[in-house]
């Protein structure tokens, strides 16, 4: 019984570190006056590696590299070009949503201007 039991929590245990995990793509349709759509959409690959890449309009360009770092429910994150500086998010992974929500982010081209979600694709 005591094996039975180890090996279920050990499986439960296997699914949530599995279900938090940040690595993969990501993706977000968000509102702009940038389009004829109204709307654009990006795609976020991040990376084992601690490095990620954003595909804007989710067309097979990579326009954006940079690297991120994860501290308990904190990643903060640093574009390789363009605006630099770090930004700091407090995010949560559910199923298949990546909530992100702004700490501090100079970066006005990548800052949400609240809690956001991406979806995983």
């Amino acid at each position: 019984m005591k094996t039975l039991s180890l090996f279920l929590l050990m499986i439960c245990f296997s699914f949530t570190i599995q279900a938090q995990t940040l690595e993969g793509n990501w993706v977000i349709t968000i509102p702009c006056d940038c389009s004829d759509k109204g709307e654009i959409t990006w795609q976020w690959q991040v990376k084992a590696d601690g490095t990620y890449a954003v595909d804007i309009n989710v067309d097979g360009t990579v326009e954006v590299t940079g690297k991120y770092w994860v501290d308990g429910n904190k990643i903060t994150v640093q574009n390789d070009e363009g605006c630099t500086e770090k930004g700091t998010y407090e995010y949560t992974v559910e199923a298949d949503r990546l909530w992100m929500d702004p700490i501090n982010d100079p970066c006005e081209d990548r800052k949400p201007p609240k809690k956001v979600f991406f979806t995983k694709g």
